[in-house]
């Protein structure tokens, strides 16, 4: 049997696959790269869970809000830095494959407004109700809401947020999620 590079031992117990014979000709090749030298199709990987203060692109997580609060915005934009954003990483859960921001949209668009690319984001794994996130998902899809920059078009007065969206939030929960 011919060598294998130790780089690709691991690759080969999973799949059982072998280096091609240009790949085990010991110094003529010391890197054998699994992904591309073996023309073995690679699965797609399930999304990374993000935790800690991983980013996210920005473009990345579904809104769960159609709408933003003006008055909360002013309070964000009173503290927030655009030059070195620092804020606490925004929840996110994992829904049908996709990320969903859960909180922090306020957040999430101050970040946008400072130009940034990502979010640093936490993968909240905490008992949210879930069935209910997905039915305000489904309302942010409804009106094009799909990234945090959509959501430079609905900034409303805090009276019209609260009527909006928080009464409609809480009507929703009542029924059990929709």
């Amino acid at each position: 049997m011919s060598e294998v590079h130790t780089n690709c031992k691991l690759w080969l117990r999973r799949t059982r696959s072998r280096c091609s014979p240009r790949d085990s000709v010991p110094g003529r090749f010391p890197a054998c790269n699994p992904f591309t030298d073996h023309q073995i199709a690679v699965p797609r990987l399930p999304p990374r869970p993000p935790h800690g203060r991983d980013p996210l692109p920005l473009d990345e997580p579904q809104p769960s809000q159609p709408y933003l609060n003006r008055g909360k915005l002013d309070g964000v934009l009173s503290w927030f830095d655009p030059d070195e954003p620092d804020y606490d990483p925004l929840p996110v859960i994992e829904r049908d494959g996709e990320w969903a921001l859960i909180d922090g949209h306020t957040r999430a668009f101050g970040t946008s407004l400072a130009g940034a690319d990502e979010l640093r984001v936490v993968h909240d794994t905490d008992d949210h109700p879930r069935e209910l996130y997905g039915r305000c998902v489904e309302w942010c899809r409804d009106v094009d809401i799909t990234t945090v920059a959509d959501l430079h078009s609905r900034l409303v007065s805090e009276g019209a947020y609260e009527r909006l969206w928080l009464d409609r939030c809480q009507r929703a929960a009542a029924e059990g999620g929709g």
